[in-house]
């Protein structure tokens, strides 16, 4: 027979912008003392969002659940580039942008997706 802590299982957390994926899994053992925590996939730092946590033999789920489906949002300026490719770079170039449609948007928008 299989025992279980009313612990174990998982948390679905809105992780802000700042602190790493695993800055959230370290501060919530600390605080809370559990020996077995883990999260189901890296977000960013700058990621916002949901990010879902293991405890206890809820840790055995995380390869499941990091294997799933998952969607993305985000945002883009276009016309400018930083050093870094990211919104924490300074600006290495800013070029002028052409008006779009939305048609064109859209077909520009499908070489950041996968199917």
């Amino acid at each position: 027979m299989h025992t279980f802590d009313p612990f174990d299982g998982a948390l679905l957390i809105d992780k802000p912008a700042g602190p790493t994926s695993h800055d959230v899994v370290d501060s919530i053992r600390r605080a809370f003392r559990f020996e077995k925590v883990g999260h189901c996939g890296t977000l960013d730092p700058n990621a916002t969002g949901l990010l879902i946590i293991v405890l206890g033999k809820g840790t055995k789920l995380s390869e499941k659940l990091m294997s799933d489906d998952k969607v993305y949002e985000g945002s883009i300026k276009f016309g400018e580039t930083t050093d870094s490719y990211d919104a924490d770079g300074e600006l290495a170039a800013s070029l002028p942008v052409l008006p779009m449609t939305v048609e064109e948007l859209n077909e520009a928008a499908k070489g950041f997706t996968c199917d």
